[in-house]
C-alpha cells in the first residue's frame, strides 16, 4: 500500500491510502461497471465491459480505503514488448491525484 499526498480545498496536504490489485470477476464487475458508466458519456454496454474484462485483457483496480476506485485494462504482446491500454478509469472524486498514474505504473512492472 502506498500513500498519495494532495492538496485539499483548504491549502492543507491530505493523505490517501491506496493500493492496486488484480480484478476479481465476481467481486468487482458491478464496481467496475459503475465506474465505467460514471466515467463516459458513452460508456460500455454491460455485456461490452464483459468481453474487455475477458482474457486476453489483463485489468487491474485501484483501492482507496478499500473500495475500489479506479481501473485499467490492457493487454501485453510479448513479442512487440508493447503494452496496448484498453480502457482506463478513475472515480470522478478521486482524479487529480495520481491513481491513473499508480495504475499505469503497476501495468509496466
Amino acid at each position: 500500500m502506498s500513500v498519495i499526498g494532495s492538496v485539499g480545498w483548504s491549502g492543507l496536504v491530505r493523505e490517501i491510502k491506496s493500493s492496486v490489485r488484480y480484478f476479481s470477476p465476481p467481486n468487482d464487475f458491478q464496481r467496475l461497471l459503475a465506474i465505467e458508466r460514471a466515467c463516459f458519456v458513452d460508456p460500455l454496454s454491460r455485456e461490452q465491459l464483459a468481453a474487455l474484462l475477458s482474457p486476453p485483457s489483463t485489468t487491474i483496480v485501484a483501492e482507496v480505503s478499500g473500495v475500489v476506485s479506479g481501473f485499467a485494462t490492457y493487454r501485453i504482446d510479448s513479442s512487440a514488448e508493447t503494452i496496448y491500454l484498453l480502457n482506463v478509469a478513475v472515480v470522478v472524486g478521486l482524479r487529480r491525484q495520481g491513481l491513473a498514474t499508480k495504475l499505469l505504473r503497476y501495468m509496466q512492472n
